[in-house]
């Protein structure tokens, strides 16, 4: 039978690794499992984008004193670093029913959020440092200072809003039509996958953190992936991988350096059930979902009989860190412009992408504004090929008229779990080719 080959085959793949790489689109259930791998067999269990939107947690968290663990609708909210369309469907479903006011800012336009009349605020890409300073110098400069820690006073007494504005080209008027939408109550920042993988994250977080602390500014951290949070609270993750790593729940078989548990060639294995933990904190009951646990209970068990138990609860210690103390830099980190033909990385709602990592069908497209196809000098329904992390990926290029700037969008439907391909910026600057070898 096929799926017996295929359960041989990953338990012949987890005995040779110690290392299990994953992202969040599983179940509590098969974190529970993933977890008694790394207590009884010393796995690091590695969730780079998890990883990091779980240090940028508990760095806001730190700083403002406010938990994520509670939610309240404001009926004023504005979207951080996330192309939440994508990046979260349901939560975009939501705004678009519950909220009053809805502020857009991110470096590409989307012409989704018109349909509430959303105001719509474009930031350089990797500009987010510069437009928390510019949102906390914006919101406390008319505020007591008695209150405030010294790094603070010192943070907003030294930084130049001006520069900032040109560097992030974000103008002090937007600022200032969006301080006023805020001012009028109480709002809540929604913040994005965009930012917990900045090079800046710590300090964006602890920005964001006094912004929540001396002001009517809720902060509401976006998981990247539909059950983040339900990995976060049972797994003890990893932040670097070891020597041997298996990927689990992969969209492809052709992975580098990493061997591949699939979901797709187990099809005998699955059972309905599994639940979640949401963006709200609420445990909810997976609606359509399939859940594994009965694969990685076959998998334990064999490994229980091939290798043994070591007991590694005490060996291998979580990786994780405790909140960062940081103190904040008024020298705003100014990255150079992304000259050239830039992607942007993306779940794309429109591939069906959201809930379930999978093989995607040919071809995967790529997105562009009519100025990006002419800078590639690429026409429409024409394949491309380019490099990412060393490897190399084709899309045939969709030109979309309602699309401005030089920036394209990209499904990440065939672009594997690794190290290297998922803890870097969503941004990428590509060299576009017609023919696949260069």
């Amino acid at each position: 039978m096929k799926s017996e080959t295929s359960l041989q085959e990953c338990a012949k793949a987890f005995a040779l690794c110690d290392t299990i790489i994953f992202d969040g689109r599983i179940s509590n259930q098969e974190a529970r499992w993933l977890e008694r791998f790394r207590k009884a067999f010393g796995y690091k269990l590695v969730s780079p984008q998890t990883y990091a939107y779980g240090a940028f947690v508990r760095q806001l968290e730190r700083v403002s004193g406010v938990r994520q663990d509670s939610y309240d609708d404001t009926g004023v909210y504005i979207v951080f670093g996330s192309r939440l369309a994508d990046d979260a469907p349901e939560i975009f479903d939501s705004l678009l029913e519950v909220a009053d006011q809805i502020t857009y800012m991110h470096p590409i336009a989307d012409q989704r959020w018109e349909k509430r009349d959303a105001l719509f605020i474009k930031y350089e890409a990797m500009a987010e440092e510069g437009v928390a300073a510019m949102l906390l110098y914006g919101l406390t400069r008319q505020k007591s200072r008695s209150a405030f820690p010294d790094e603070l006073i010192d943070f907003l007494d030294e930084i130049d809003i001006g520069f900032i504005s040109a560097e992030t080209s974000v103008g002090e008027e937007e600022v200032e039509s969006l301080l006023t939408r805020i001012e009028e109550g109480t709002c809540t920042l929604m913040v994005g996958r965009d930012i917990y993988e900045h090079p800046r994250a710590v300090q964006i977080a602890t920005l964001l953190g006094y912004l929540q602390r001396y002001t009517s500014v809720s902060i509401r951290c976006i998981p990247p992936f539909v059950n983040a949070n339900g990995v976060l609270e049972t797994c003890s993750l990893s932040k670097t991988a070891g020597e041997r790593t298996i990927g689990y729940l992969q969209a492809t078989k052709k992975q580098t350096n990493c061997l591949v548990c699939s979901r797709g060639d187990l099809r005998e294995t699955e059972r309905l059930g599994g639940e979640i933990i949401d963006w709200r904190g609420q445990t909810v009951p997976l609606p359509s979902l399939r859940e594994y646990s009965a694969l990685l209970e076959y998998l334990y068990t064999t490994l229980l009989e091939q290798k043994g138990r070591i007991d590694a609860q005490e060996a291998v210690a979580s990786e994780r860190e405790d909140a960062i103390e940081c103190t904040l830099d008024s020298e705003i980190e100014v990255y150079d412009p992304l000259d050239g033909t830039v992607v942007y990385l993306c779940d794309l709602a429109k591939d069906d992408f959201f809930r379930q990592r999978k093989v995607c069908s040919e071809p995967v497209s790529l997105y562009a504004s009519p100025q990006f196809a002419k800078v590639a000098k690429v026409n429409d329904g024409e394949m491309i090929y380019f490099d990412i992390d060393g490897k190399n990926y084709q899309r045939m290029l969709r030109i979309d008229t309602e699309m401005k700037g030089m920036i394209a969008i990209s499904s990440v439907c065939d672009i594997d779990l690794s190290i290297s391909s998922v803890s870097l910026s969503r941004f990428r600057c590509i060299s576009i080719r017609k023919e696949k070898n260069a």
